[in-house]
């Protein structure tokens, strides 16, 4: 068993070792601190909070941004004129003889007689005729009605 005297002498040894214990913990933990992401100092813009309440510290402006001259484009020589895409197709004189094809109707019909047009172009045969109104159609009466 231990003594009276040695138990005395932990006892009066205590409080100074607790004391040692949390001087260590603090400076350890200090030397290990960095600060959170909410205690850091934001930039904020203004508002009419700052209007009406101005801040303590004095306001730092941003500096201006100062924008660099833009570099002039230079001069583009001039380019020969692109030959046509297309070449141009030439008008073939039809035949007095030729077989006639009457196209009537409304907007798709002057779309048949544009392809029918191109198809039989070099042909001297056949004649494409357009009688088409393109404002108009069979469900459509407001601006041409075709049954009368």
């Amino acid at each position: 068993m231990a003594s009276a005297a040695r138990i005395a002498g932990l006892v009066r040894r205590m409080p100074v070792l607790i004391l040692a214990v949390i001087v260590l913990a603090v400076g350890v933990a200090g030397a290990f601190h960095a600060p959170a992401m909410a205690q850091e100092q934001q930039n904020r813009g203004w508002s009419l909070r700052d209007l009406l309440f101005p801040r303590r510290s004095e306001r730092i402006e941003p500096p201006l941004d100062i924008q660099k001259p833009r570099p002039r484009p230079k001069a583009k020589k001039p380019r020969a004129p692109r030959p046509p895409a297309e070449p141009e197709i030439p008008v073939v004189d039809k035949a007095p003889d030729a077989r006639t094809v009457l196209v009537v109707g409304d907007f798709m019909a002057a779309g048949l007689a544009e392809g029918l047009d191109t198809a039989f172009a070099e042909n001297t045969g056949v004649r494409i005729v357009v009688r088409s109104n393109g404002s108009s159609g069979f469900v459509r009466d407001d601006f041409y009605n075709w049954p009368e």
